[in-house]
């Protein structure tokens, strides 16, 4: 079953966040009973079901009293005392698509199974061996199978769909003969049964009945086929304690995203983060949750005249977010990052300045995207003091400076630190959203000092790539298409490039100027310090002289450009260089330079 793709940018990570930290993955939906205890081992005691889930956690349940809680791993060893059962499954050839797995029944009866995988153009149906030897099933080609258990002379087959980002739902349970001749029958949501991805069966030695874990709860099942107990899960916050609490229904119960949100949170007092979210409107509330799973919040959505902070109702929340930032884990972080971006409120804007206060520049992990946007989120809306202005400018420009200064320590030859180039460029932009335009101009210093080197083509091909709509290093990106004798000065072609309506306004003689020294220097190799060679590969070339080409014209397009060129430039130029401008002026790409 392939899936809608869908990519996680750091953009969307809060809304993603929110329902499921623990368990997405990039380009996975996030499904409805991901939240949810997956279980994937029984363990029977004379009263009470002891559940495991797949990511850890206990829960014991007593299908009599319909009594059930989440334990700790001590207790429920207490409880149950007796050796752990076998592994039901594990993966004994992981290659992806088409891996195999070892699927166990309770008498240790071993089967190989291969995963099967129809998406992406791809046709990999499952195979089900027994003892090395291909055994027939029932089971649907494209569908994996998930489980198995022995009944008597049946052998019971749990499904799952392996889609492009993950297991969905298949067809529940079939149930054929042991030798594989025939097909005695099926269980799925249609009879009854809490999912159609099967997690485990398992035969109870206590009272005959099988249990089946499905993607969103437990059933019992009778040797006839007849589903005895459904047990759907599903997750509130306890009345008592407000602490988030998995609960059982006879029915589908819909989990409120809050619990989740909450969960996720790892708060120290749930009773008051409870108590606080329910003296909050319901209408507020709602937009709230809403907000931050639409992204409606998220900085890069943030601007004047469109709805950018959560209802003022929800401040209240405020301590919750700024007690969980400051969690060792790093998921529990981005989660209260995100909320507290969302809040129009002093408590947290001085969190996000206290942070960029004590982190350093290259920094990575989720701060390294939040604090920097959700700064400039509150700069653009007025939101910071003057105080806490001038010491963030202090402080970006401060961080800017040394980035630059490390990067210039490299290796002439050598790509740059990613945070580094990074934070230059994220820093000059929030610089100029608090009026302080000391990152510009840095910028525009060093490419004015720079020698050509290849270290440096590569930071201006990375801050030409991010900031193209950004006039304000002008300067700099002319300096480079002077002294560049690498594919990088295409940055430079593309920011100077007025055949598209959309780039700002750009246009200069000086411009014009400096891409035909571009152009000029294409062919011609470099060397660097006596030692290093720089030269455009003959791939990049012919795509490299179009795009500069076009941006040539495209300045000279322009009369009032162009007549300033032939007065000021024009009559310096060489024979060569006023033949190449001649050419590029008609849109026609040199195709050789010598």
């Amino acid at each position: 079953m392939k899936r809608p793709n869908r990519s996680f940018s750091a953009a969307l990570l809060v809304p993603c966040l929110l329902i499921l930290i623990n368990t997405a993955e990039g380009g996975r939906i996030p499904e409805p009973w991901d939240s949810l205890p997956q279980i994937e081992m029984f363990v029977f005691g004379n009263t009470d079901l002891g559940l495991v889930s797949m990511d850890g956690r206990h829960f014991v349940l007593n299908p009599g009293t319909g009594a059930f809680k989440e334990i700790s791993v001590t207790e429920f060893h207490l409880r149950f005392p007796d050796p752990k059962p076998p592994s039901a499954r594990e993966v004994v050839k992981d290659t992806g698509i088409g891996s195999e797995v070892r699927l166990r029944t309770s008498q240790s009866l071993a089967f190989t199974s291969r995963n099967a995988y129809c998406a992406e153009g791809e046709n990999l149906t499952h195979q089900l061996l027994a003892n090395g030897k291909p055994l027939k099933d029932f089971v649907e080609p494209c569908y994996s199978i998930s489980a198995v258990e022995q009944i008597g002379s049946q052998l019971w087959l749990g499904t799952r769909s392996d889609g492009e980002y993950g297991d969905y739902p298949a067809e529940g349970i079939v149930i054929q003969s042991l030798d594989g001749e025939r097909k005695i029958g099926q269980i799925s949501s249609r009879d009854g049964l809490t999912g159609d991805l099967v997690r485990a069966i398992r035969r109870s030695p206590i009272d005959s009945l099988i249990w089946v874990a499905t993607n969103q709860g437990v059933n019992a099942i009778a040797s006839n086929l007849k589903i005895e107990k459904s047990i759907y899960f599903y997750q509130d916050f306890d009345p008592a304690t407000g602490n988030p609490t998995f609960l059982i229904s006879p029915t589908p119960h819909e989990t409120p995203m809050i619990v989740e949100f909450a969960r996720q949170l790892n708060l120290r007092d749930y009773k008051a983060f409870h108590d606080a979210w329910r003296s909050i409107p319901a209408k507020a509330a709602n937009k709230f949750i809403i907000g931050l799973q639409d992204s409606l919040y998220s900085p890069e959505n943030a601007m004047p005249g469109r709805e950018a902070f959560a209802p003022s109702e929800t401040s209240t929340l405020v301590p919750f977010f700024i007690e969980a930032s400051r969690s060792p884990d790093n998921k529990t972080k981005a989660l209260a990052l995100g909320a507290l971006c969302a809040m129009n409120d002093p408590r947290a804007v001085a969190r996000f300045v206290e942070l960029r206060s004590a982190s350093q520049q290259g920094h990575g992990g989720f701060e390294s995207y939040f604090i920097p946007r959700c700064l400039d989120k509150y700069a653009v809306f007025g939101l910071l003091s003057k105080n806490d202005t001038g010491g963030l400018a202090r402080k970006l420009k401060a961080d800017t400076e040394a980035a630059l200064n490390t990067i210039s320590t490299q290796r002439m030859d050598a790509y740059p630190p990613l945070p580094l180039m990074e934070t230059v460029v994220k820093n000059a932009v929030s610089m100029k959203k608090i009026s302080d335009p000391s990152g510009m101009n840095l910028i525009n210093a060093y490419f004015k000092a720079s020698d050509g080197n290849n270290r440096d083509a590569l930071l201006y091909g990375y801050v030409g790539q991010n900031m193209m709509y950004e006039n304000d290093i002008w300067l700099a990106m002319v300096e480079g298409l002077q002294k560049f004798h690498t594919a990088d000065i295409a940055r430079g072609c593309a920011y100077f490039d007025m055949r598209w309506n959309f780039m700002p306004r750009r246009y200069d003689a000086a411009v014009a100027k400096a891409i035909l020294t571009g152009v000029s220097h294409i062919n011609s190799p470099r060397s660097c310090t006596g030692h290093i060679t720089i030269t455009v590969a003959p791939d990049s070339r012919i795509s490299l002289l179009d795009s500069c080409t076009g941006a040539f014209k495209s300045q000279l397009d322009d009369p009032a450009t162009k007549k300033l060129f032939v007065e000021k430039y024009y009559g310096t130029l060489s024979a060569l260089e006023k033949a190449l401008a001649d050419q590029m002026a008609r849109g026609q790409s040199p195709a050789t330079i010598h």
